[in-house]
């Protein structure tokens, strides 16, 4: 299966890294990020793990941290849709458009070695 990164979920990312970095330090910004490919990995090897979630999506919750990466998954990928921040069971949402935190997440999960890892314009159908 090949993985899919929305850009505004990348951008999420990116926004979270960067507030955990500056609230506490590198290490936490760099924890997230790390905890983030662990779920990804996970949902790679299972893609059914995460909860139904909104009909045709799914929600898988991070361990660590208080959020939750939403996917799809079609036929040939898995396409992350969001990084959403989770309380009490729910996962909330907010605008973040930062090209700079979309290029900073891209990169580091390239040298984390998703190759197979692609960015893409969300569709009409993939969209809250």
């Amino acid at each position: 299966m090949n993985l899919v990164i929305l850009p505004a979920a990348l951008a999420e990312l990116g926004d979270a890294a960067a507030f955990y970095a500056g609230s506490a330090n590198a290490e936490l910004g760099l924890a997230f990020v790390d905890e983030f490919e662990h779920a990804v990995n996970v949902i790679l090897a299972n893609p059914k793990i995460g909860a139904v979630f909104r009909s045709s999506r799914r929600r898988y919750l991070l361990q660590r941290f208080p959020y939750s990466v939403i996917y799809q998954l079609s036929e040939n990928d898995i396409r992350i849709i969001a990084s959403r921040i989770s309380e009490g069971g729910q996962t909330t949402g907010y605008a973040a458009n930062d090209s700079v935190a979309v290029s900073f997440t891209a990169s580091v999960l390239r040298e984390a070695g998703h190759g197979k890892c692609r960015s893409a314009q969300p569709s009409a159908n993939s969209r809250s």
